[in-house]
């Protein structure tokens, strides 16, 4: 393999592992409030999920849901729905981000394979 195409590929995956870190936090900044407050109910489900997951990846050795299904590895994270995922990124773009102290936008890409 070519030092070009091995560039290429690193390229690939970093760009996909930044977006899937801005889609968690615009998930996790839509659930939590603002910094130096308790995070409480669902914002602390969503945090023990993720770690879970984390873990469970950590033990295997090896990422449990493929980098290139974007939106499913985002859903099974914090064990939620590819649907609803979809459903909270495009609401989130359409308004602007959250009416939320941490407002993010997240530019969406399709991939789908």
């Amino acid at each position: 393999m070519s030092n070009n195409s091995q560039n290429t590929k690193t390229k690939k995956v970093v760009c996909k592992l930044l977006l899937f870190w801005k889609i968690l936090n615009v998930l996790v900044s839509g659930l939590l409030l603002k910094m130096g407050k308790t995070i409480k109910g669902g914002a602390r489900e969503v945090i023990y999920n993720v770690f879970k997951r984390c873990l469970a990846e950590y033990h295997a050795g090896k990422l449990l849901t493929e980098l290139d299904n974007l939106y499913k590895r985002v859903a099974d994270m914090p064990g939620k729905s590819e649907s609803g995922v979809r459903r909270i990124i495009n609401e989130s773009n359409k308004n602007d981000g959250f009416t939320t102290p941490a407002k993010q936008n997240v530019e969406i890409l399709d991939h789908t394979p």
